[in-house]
């Protein structure tokens, strides 16, 4: 979902992820497991190429990867 996402808005914030999937993930989990979820999401999707931070700090905002550094996937 977040990269579709991605595909149609280009860049994202934290803030605007966490708005769009926080309703989406099961409400047996708290606010904080589904904010931790999404963090282990963004980083396992950074670690595969898949996605980017544009920026360093609190207002980094999340790209799809250039293609040359995505998996065929």
């Amino acid at each position: 979902m977040i990269k579709d996402y991605l595909d149609q808005f280009s860049v994202a914030s934290r803030e605007e992820i966490d708005r769009f999937l926080f309703n989406k993930i099961s409400d047996a989990l708290s606010a904080e497991q589904k904010k931790n979820y999404i963090r282990n999401l963004l980083q396992e999707m950074r670690r595969d190429l898949i996605i980017e931070p544009i920026g360093k700090t609190r207002w980094a905002k999340w790209a799809l990867s250039k293609p040359s550094l995505r998996s065929p996937n």
